[in-house]
Parts: structure tokens; C-alpha cells; sequence
């Protein structure tokens, strides 16, 4: 186990602005999105990274928890750590997790392995999820509306076993109450209007196309 002092003197040891542009490309390559290869500006988190992530048809979308609670999203997320440099505090991403050892980028010690406990030390309690909206699925939707976008929404929450109704695009009593099992299932405050979490969660259940998985799924 490493001691949060250790952390901490290792990671400022490094350049912010370089140790954010290798967080970001660890992300972008999981999702096969183009790295980046030059930056005039910055790049602090999640103002930057997000407009960056955004050309690229990602999302980033801000998550408050524990470790474990983060993980429990089978998404690559970006982990903001209580260590403060110019741009703020320090930002890794985080690409795999598997038996309480995650895939840590950049490295640190020259070891992209780190264990939950020691990157626990050091977590603030603030993540950012990273995730593409491949059918372009509204944030918020009213019930009784009817669109397109709502049949991709109820394939989803049907690949992931709450919903058993028609895909129809309608966003009636059953398909909000799908929603809001899912979000009970992943801890999500309830939202009946979906959310932008709610459809971050829904991604890896998404079958038809190549979405990264934590944990390897």
C-alpha cells in the first residue's frame, strides 16, 4: 500500500497540462475516438476536456460517490483526485477494473495498475463518466411525448431487463416506469424525464454497438 504522501509527491512530479492530455487519449482510445496530438490550449478538467470530448461525439458527465459506486457504471471515467496543481486538481483515467486493481493512465511509479485502496486515498469523490449517445436519445423526455429517439430508448432498457412492452416510441406510464426501475437498480435518484446519468448507465447495455467495458464484459 502506498501512503498518501507518496501519492501525492509522485503525481505533482508530473505536468498537469501532459498527465490531462494522456487521461484523455487512455478515453478516447476505448472508445476508438482520435487522439489528441496537439493543444494550444490547457486542457483543465472537465471544462476543456468535455469541448474537447464533445468534437469527438463524446460525453462527459459528472458523477458524485464513492469509488466502488463509480465502478458499479461499467464505463471509462476520469477520476479527480484531491491533489491541486495550476488547472486545478489533478485528473487520471481510469479503463479497467478487475479484481480490486484498476488501469490507471498516465502511470504512476511506472505501473498503470493501482489498487482501489490507494486510488481511494487520494479520490476526491468527484468523476467524470465518459460515454457516446450513439442514437442521440434526448437528456430529458415528457411523458406523452412520442419521437423516434424513444424506440432506441426502450431497446435499451429492454437489453437491460426492465422493460417488456412494445418498442413503439412512446414515452408512456411503462416505459417511465422502466426508467425509473433502471435507476433504482444503479442508485440513481428517481427522474422520470430520464436524465443525462440515466442514459450514461443505459450505454453498455447497448448491443449494436462497440461500447468499453470496465470490466471487460
Amino acid at each position: 500500500a502506498l501512503t498518501t504522501e507518496e501519492l501525492k509527491q509522485e503525481i505533482l512530479s508530473y505536468d498537469q497540462n501532459d498527465t490531462h492530455v494522456q487521461a484523455f487519449n487512455a478515453i478516447a482510445e476505448q472508445w476508438g475516438a482520435r487522439p489528441i496530438k496537439v493543444i494550444s490550449k490547457a486542457l483543465d478538467v472537465p471544462d476543456m476536456f468535455r469541448r474537447i470530448a464533445a468534437k469527438r461525439k463524446l460525453r462527459v458527465t459528472l458523477f458524485k460517490g464513492s469509488l466502488d459506486d463509480v465502478i458499479r457504471y461499467d464505463l471509462p471515467f476520469i477520476v479527480v483526485t484531491r491533489i491541486t496543481g495550476d488547472l486545478g486538481d489533478y485528473c487520471y483515467a481510469v479503463t479497467s477494473a478487475k479484481n480490486g486493481s484498476l488501469s490507471l493512465s498516465p502511470a504512476l511509479f511506472d505501473n498503470t495498475a493501482i489498487s482501489m485502496n490507494d486510488l481511494s486515498t487520494i479520490a476526491n469523490g468527484t468523476f467524470y463518466l465518459v460515454w457516446q449517445n450513439f442514437d442521440q436519445i434526448p437528456d430529458s423526455i415528457s411523458k406523452g411525448e412520442k419521437r423516434f429517439e424513444i424506440k432506441a430508448l426502450q431497446r435499451l432498457l429492454k437489453q437491460a431487463g426492465y422493460y417488456h412492452d412494445l418498442i413503439d416510441g412512446d414515452y408512456n406510464t411503462v416505459t417511465a416506469g422502466a426508467v425509473r426501475e433502471f435507476q433504482h437498480s444503479m442508485g440513481i435518484a428517481d427522474n422520470e424525464t430520464m436524465g443525462e446519468l440515466t442514459l450514461a448507465a443505459l450505454t453498455r447495455f447497448d448491443i449494436n454497438h462497440k461500447v468499453p467495458s470496465l470490466k471487460g464484459n
